[in-house]
């Protein structure tokens, strides 16, 4: 707060445009302080009426000395700790619009609010998500299906086949994107029969349920999609039934 003499000749030398462009203020022509070096109302000794040029440059200079000697003392006093002068008007004018347009000023405020949580979550996922990409030593068949699908390449060593996945407790999962597990299902139609069931003799089809069960349990609540055949559908919804968590998807 404003509350001394040297405080206002500072205020007025760093904000000119407070210094003249309103009434009441020192400079306007209908100032109430005529002894203001800035008034045009200032006279000079004589008495004739005329404005002092040289008083009023002297005057100014000397009230932006002070206002410069005043602001240092204020940076040396903060550089130290001390305590900040109280809290003014010019230190809620950035919030000023909560009281001229507080509808605009508290939509906006709410958006703001909005956009920092959808990048804090995008930051969250792309930090990699619950668990991490490991190598898995996989056979031949259907790896260049997950291959296509996850764009992680296979890479052979020692004489077998690594690819990328995705392990989270534990349990492995062909990809993750955008805070989603996935398992691609490669194509299966000779194991199917008229009904696009599999075939009784498929010995695999009664484990697919035991998978999709360890996935959901290790994920804790991430979603699990199963990528399948479009004809493919009705026989590993039928293999798995009902598993909550998990979605099985052409």
């Amino acid at each position: 707060m404003i509350e001394t003499d040297k405080q206002r000749r500072w205020w007025f030398a760093t904000h000119p445009e407070f210094s003249r462009g309103r009434a009441g203020t020192r400079g306007h022509p209908h100032s109430k302080f005529p002894g203001d070096p800035w008034s045009p109302h200032r006279r000079d000794d004589s008495g004739t009426g005329q404005d002092s040029d040289d008083e009023h440059s002297d005057a100014s200079a000397k009230a932006l000395a002070e206002a410069l000697n005043f602001e240092a003392e204020i940076r040396a006093r903060d550089s130290i700790g001390l305590e900040p002068d109280p809290i003014t008007f010019l230190d809620i004018w950035p919030y000023r619009k909560f009281l001229t347009s507080p509808t605009g000023a508290f939509r906006d405020l709410l958006r703001n609010m909005a956009r920092h949580a959808v990048a804090s979550a995008a930051k969250r996922a792309g930090s990699g998500g619950p668990g991490k990409w490991v190598d898995v030593a996989r056979g031949p068949n259907g790896l260049a299906h997950q291959s296509a699908m996850s764009g992680q390449p296979i890479r052979a060593r020692g004489g077998k086949l690594y690819i990328k996945e995705y392990d989270v407790n534990g349990v492995k999962f062909d990809d993750y994107k955008n805070g989603t597990l996935y398992e691609y299902k490669g194509p299966h139609g000779n194991l199917l029969n008229k009904e696009r069931e599999f075939h009784h003799w498929v010995s695999g089809a009664k484990k697919l349920r035991d998978q999709a069960l360890r996935q959901v349990d290790a994920a804790q609540g991430t979603p699990v999609v199963w990528r399948v055949g479009a004809r493919q559908v009705k026989a590993f919804r039928k293999a798995v039934g009902k598993v909550p968590g998990l979605s099985i998807e052409p």
